[in-house]
């Protein structure tokens, strides 16, 4: 699911209208590609690190740049080991920080994008599992993020366990779905692929865990709205 976030804010960053004053993060999420692609690493990694630290102040400045920079944080590490050795220093300390207390859906989500993109997602899934123990109530706030990861290390039960709320929302998103598309029919192809990802990794945690008939009335309720094959034949 991260992976698919990441590649759908890629895909229409440049077309997002930043406000003035967020100007500077879009033009140093730009400048860091291109010195990343001119092999300039060094002023690379300066800019990913300042991106880092600063762009947390709005929810446009988080989502648009510090999300979509970490995509290329394991680029340019495999390419100059200096930048593994700091950008795993920020993982760790990101991580420490958490583990103390510092409960924070969005240094969770830090944690779980940097872990993605060096291939770690594994790290991920202990961190929840850390804090399925330690704060439940808060593992429920992140489960969204950690979801696709659970599933690829197949932790079923554990995703279960914090479904509910995901299954209220599938049934929202689905409500959203139908209104929007009868407001403009050609959005469907820009949403579409996310809603069928959703649904596609409750059926497979139902599935895993022995509700057939539950993930039958999902996958009843998708077919709604969605005409897809791989949905439709889940369960076949």
């Amino acid at each position: 699911m991260k992976k698919l976030i990441v590649y759908i804010l890629i895909l229409f960053f440049p077309f997002i209208a930043v406000a003035e004053d967020q100007d500077e993060f879009k033009k140093a999420f730009e400048s860091a590609l291109e010195f990343l692609k001119t092999n300039e690493y060094e002023k690379a990694l300066e800019l990913y690190l300042w991106i880092d630290e600063n762009a947390n102040e709005t929810e446009m400045a988080y989502g648009a740049v510090k999300l979509p920079a970490y995509y290329y944080w394991g680029s340019l590490a495999s390419r100059y080991p200096k930048a593994m050795k700091i950008f795993k220093e920020v993982r760790d300390e990101k991580t420490s920080n958490l583990k103390s207390g510092q409960y924070s859906e969005k240094l969770f989500t830090d944690i779980s994008f940097i872990n993605t993109s060096f291939g770690e997602s594994y790290k991920t899934v202990k961190l929840f599992e850390y804090l399925d123990h330690s704060n439940p109530e808060f593992a429920k706030l992140v489960y969204k993020t950690v979801e696709s990861d659970l599933l690829k290390h197949k932790r079923y039960q554990l995703s279960r366990k914090y479904l509910d709320d995901s299954l209220k929302r599938l049934n929202d998103s689905i409500d959203q779905h139908i209104r929007l598309i009868e407001i403009d029919e050609s959005i469907r192809q820009r949403i579409e692929p996310v809603l069928i990802d959703e649904v596609i990794r409750i059926i497979t945690i139902l599935d895993e865990c022995d509700e057939r008939s539950l993930a039958l009335e999902i996958i009843d309720r998708a077919l709604e709205v969605l005409n897809d094959n791989e949905i439709q034949n889940l369960l076949k």
